[in-house]
């Protein structure tokens, strides 16, 4: 579980602090684990983490990749799992270019 802090920094249960683009960067990763796995409960929350992530810290236009991630959990529960993967993985890539 993590805590946004009032400094843009996000506290982990651990107590360990993370800048919101690391949070992001990590929950992309745990989503793609998770669909490559054909896990759903893991796809949601960490799905559900990078919105909420977004919602707080990400672009003013992130109502795109909102729509994206909806999308995404969609396919997950139509048991799509492969396209939701790749479709996290272009997000992901396309995160990391602006960071």
């Amino acid at each position: 579980m993590m805590h946004k802090s009032t400094s843009s920094t996000f506290i982990l249960r651990d107590g360990r602090k993370m800048a919101p683009a690391q949070v992001i960067g990590m929950a992309y990763e745990l989503a793609i684990l998770a669909c490559q796995r054909e896990d759903e409960d893991q796809s949601v929350r960490t799905i559900s983490l990078l919105q909420d992530a977004m919602r707080s810290v990400g672009p003013g236009d992130s109502a795109d990749l909102l729509r994206f991630y909806g999308w995404c959990l969609d396919r997950i529960h139509k048991g799509d799992y492969h396209i939701a993967a790749e479709t996290l993985s272009t997000l992901r890539d396309a995160w990391e270019k602006t960071q």
